[in-house]
């Protein structure tokens, strides 16, 4: 482990909890799945525990990416936590692949 990623525990931790938040299905993601997969307004639950995961990959990284693509106030809430200077490249993908090794679900609400 670095010591840039060292330092970082409360960044770490902070994304993970953002990740794992709960998050309501959008309109967006409805329209998606109207349009895309001719699924009725109201059944996005059963599409999702049904047949999402038998999607190929990408499939269904274009109908959740957009509930997990941080918004301005996501954004602020980590911001205060890269410090001054901002994590080199090296230093961010080090931070991504120990986020990555550690699984993080989160709940999906129709």
């Amino acid at each position: 482990m670095s010591a840039v990623v060292a330092g970082w525990e409360a960044l770490q931790d902070r994304i993970r909890e953002d990740l794992a938040a709960a998050r309501p299905v959008t309109p967006q993601v409805s329209r998606h799945l109207q349009s895309h997969h001719g699924i009725p307004s109201g059944d996005e639950a059963a599409f999702l525990e049904s047949r999402l995961p038998l999607l190929e990959e990408y499939e269904a990284e274009l109908i959740l990416s957009p509930l997990f693509t941080p918004t301005v106030e996501d954004q602020a809430r980590v911001s205060p936590l890269l410090g001054d200077p901002p994590p080199s490249a090296a230093a961010v993908e080090e931070l991504v692949a120990r986020l990555e090794r550690r699984s993080t679900e989160a709940l999906v609400q129709c």
